[in-house]
Formats: structure tokens, sequence, C-alpha cells
């Protein structure tokens, strides 16, 4: 078993941060996306707003996945 590099860790808690950040603005964006609809006058900049930040959400959930397979396919190719 390889032991991880400094930069190899650094790479992987900065992937990680990204991703945790992704989670709390789309979770806060969803948020305030559904406080604007509520609204009659805000409804089109609400509706866009929370789809912009259910898309950063799943980013950030199932993003991070795809990343550490992408890395451990690089890993066995060189």
């Amino acid at each position: 078993m390889r032991q991880m590099s400094a930069r190899e860790a650094l790479k992987v808690g900065e992937n990680f941060a990204a991703h945790v950040a992704a989670i709390v603005i789309g979770a806060a964006m969803m948020v305030t996306g559904v406080g604007m609809g509520v609204t009659m006058i805000l409804i089109p900049v609400g509706v866009p707003l929370g789809l912009v930040g259910l898309g950063a959400f799943f980013w950030g959930v199932w993003g991070f996945g795809e990343a550490r397979r992408r890395r451990a396919a690089e890993r066995h190719q060189g």
C-alpha cells in the first residue's frame, strides 16, 4: 500500500472542502429560492435560484465520488 504524499493529501482536502461548501451553499440557495418563490413578484428570481441551488447541492453530494474514481484510475494507469 502506497503512502499519500502531502500534495495528494492537500488535493483531497481541498476537494472535500469544496464539496462541503457546495452542499451548504446549495442548501441555502434552495431555501432562499423557496422563500422568494412564495411571493408572486419574486417567482421569476426564486425558481432559477432554487434550481441552481439544487444543482450545487447534488454536485456536492455526488461529485466527490467521481473525483475519487478518477484519481484511482489515474493511479492504476501511471
